[in-house]
């Protein structure tokens, strides 16, 4: 499985073109002091995934020192195309 993540300003997906439209891309984000709120979104592209297997994501956030700042709740994935998508 090999994974791709894009932290972008908004993320919009086109019933129409069944694609996902993605805004600007954001490279760096500056935090001026902690706690702080600032809302992103992320598109995380899986590729080569197995069918009918599961598995959990969990993301993890660090300073740029090492140190770990936050990390989310597991989430279950799985491979949820039809097999003529994959």
């Amino acid at each position: 499985m090999h994974s791709q993540l894009v932290v972008v300003d908004n993320i919009e997906f086109s019933k129409e073109h069944k694609k996902h439209d993605i805004g600007q891309i954001l490279h760096d984000i500056t935090i001026p002091a902690l706690p702080c709120v600032y809302t992103f979104q992320m598109f995380i592209a899986l590729k080569e995934l197995p069918d009918q297997a599961t598995f959990e994501l969990q993301l993890k956030i660090k300073a740029r020192n090492g140190k770990d700042v936050g990390i989310s709740s597991p989430i279950t994935m799985y491979h949820e195309r039809k097999d003529e998508q994959s």
